[in-house]
């Protein structure tokens, strides 16, 4: 089944020209995922023939590809893809290639570095440099203007020390909620923003969800956590203090160690910081709607009484299929 008019994969060579190459894909679907800032792209093609070769004579691991979906009697651009796996198979009626494509932030995620930033280095300024180290421009547009200390990275990939640098920034903000950021590409740059960055806000109602579903786990919870001090010559640590967090949910404990004459206050410092991060309720809630292109991981959008879903909602990962022209998203409340 060929994909609708609505969407069209281009694929351009090295030597710069391009093949719309949308009459040979029996399948294409899109994804972000909240686990990476890489976008992803499955796409399967007919092994036609294209200017004389069969398509798979044209693409290589590292091929160059675009995809674009119709807005308004335009072209608007949905990836900038690289041919990351590629598969050649054959059935009863005929031969296909299945390929996996990601665009350029994937080597963010997937090469090792070693970054050193001195005390005082700005947010942006250490994004920027995570960034060119792996050739990919910056576009920094996240509101939050942190300076760090002395960073060090060894041996990590470039999205680590990217996260690791967004998420204290994050925590040092003024309003910690409205401080959240998303990373995404786009033309080719990487991109940092607040979520909820979007001008255009999309309304889902009723009649536009197929499916809703709404999970609450205490996967991963943590209810309170005990921090103790290891002293060099003492074999066994001695207590410094507790916090305590949903203790309704029972006692699900976290020890946390620290060496030397640990003060309480520093404690409980640290040990507040284990309960913000992991001493709520897993959520997540996924939405099956009708497919809108344009809608990418951070995106602020509004749900209207969708089983008991009513306000305003981010969008934490998103999977586009355009065979059937449907999305998934899940989201979670801001």
């Amino acid at each position: 089944m060929k994909i609708l008019n609505d969407y069209k994969v281009v694929l351009v060579l090295p030597n710069g020209d391009r093949f719309n190459i949308t009459e040979f894909v029996q399948s294409l679907s899109w994804d972000e995922s909240q686990e990476q800032i890489a976008q992803r792209a499955n796409i399967d093609i007919i092994n036609g023939k294209l200017g004389g070769a069969n398509i798979k004579q044209k693409i290589k691991l590292g091929t160059r590809m675009l995809i674009q979906y119709r807005e308004d009697n335009k072209w608007v651009e949905i990836m900038r893809g690289i041919v990351w796996a590629f598969d050649d198979r054959r059935d009863a009626s005929a031969k296909s290639i299945s390929l996996t494509l990601y665009n350029n932030l994937k080597y963010l995620q997937q090469t090792e570095e070693e970054f050193l930033f001195p005390k005082g280095s700005k947010t942006i300024s250490i994004c920027k440099k995570i960034n060119a180290r792996c050739g990919i421009k910056n576009s920094y547009q996240y509101k939050n203007k942190t300076k760090h200390n002395k960073k060090v990275f060894r041996g990590v990939h470039p999205s680590e020390a990217l996260l690791s640098t967004l998420n204290f920034a994050k925590k040092m903000g003024d309003d910690k909620e409205k401080n959240n950021y998303v990373v995404y590409g786009s033309k080719g740059k990487c991109v940092i923003d607040d979520v909820g960055y979007n001008k255009k806000v999309y309304v889902f109602r009723p009649e536009h969800v197929t499916s809703v579903n709404n999970h609450v786990s205490m996967e991963g919870l943590v209810t309170r956590v005990v921090v103790r001090s290891q002293k060099n010559d003492k074999k066994r640590s001695s207590f410094v203090t507790k916090i305590s967090g949903k203790t309704e949910y029972g006692i699900i404990k976290k020890i946390v160690y620290q060496s030397g004459d640990t003060k309480e206050k520093q404690a409980k410092k640290s040990a507040q910081k284990v309960l913000d991060d992991s001493g709520r309720l897993d959520r997540s809630i996924t939405l099956n709607t009708m497919d809108v292109p344009e809608i990418r991981k951070g995106y602020k959008i509004r749900v209207v009484k969708v089983g008991m879903l009513t306000g305003y909602y981010r969008v934490v990962s998103v999977t586009h299929n355009a065979d059937n022209r449907e999305m998934t998203l899940e989201i979670k409340k801001l």
